[in-house]
């Protein structure tokens, strides 16, 4: 009788052990690797905004308030961009701005050149992301 129900036992357990393991599936979790872009510095093409260089400058001329908390009576704010493949911007970064951490200037700025139409730079014939600079001197005249 004990060898029997050691057996019974012992048939049990080889019996849960398998079926378990006919049940249990695994899933493999694949993970692809996010492909990385190349943002260029130097290209053979730089971009630029539709219209050219002289209309965006004019636009910003127009368009960009100075603000009055800012304590300084102008100066030099340095903003850089990438334009992207399609034309877009992204990647903002302020360098420069005589409003200070705030960056009540060169928000203003960004929303101008966002809006703006852009052509890619490229390289090889292709359109491609590239980083772009954006240097300009603010000079407050008089009112008068």
């Amino acid at each position: 009788m004990k060898i029997f129900l050691l057996t019974l036992v012992t048939c049990f357990a080889f019996a849960s052990s398998h079926a378990q393991s006919k049940k249990v599936v695994a899933h493999k979790k694949v993970v692809l690797p996010i492909p990385q872009r190349h943002i260029y510095e130097s290209v053979e093409e730089m971009p630029r905004p539709k219209g050219g260089v002289e209309n965006l400058v004019g636009t910003i001329a127009r368009k960009l308030h100075y603000p009055d908390s800012c304590e300084l009576p102008g100066g030099r704010i340095i903003i850089a961009f990438v334009v992207e493949a399609d034309g877009t911007i992204d990647n903002e970064t302020v360098v420069r701005d005589p409003c200070g951490n705030e960056h009540l200037l060169s928000n203003r700025l960004f929303d101008i050149v966002k809006k703006t139409k852009w052509t890619p730079g490229k390289m090889n014939g292709k359109p491609v992301a590239t980083r772009y600079s954006l240097p300009l001197t603010i000079c407050l005249g008089s009112d008068d």
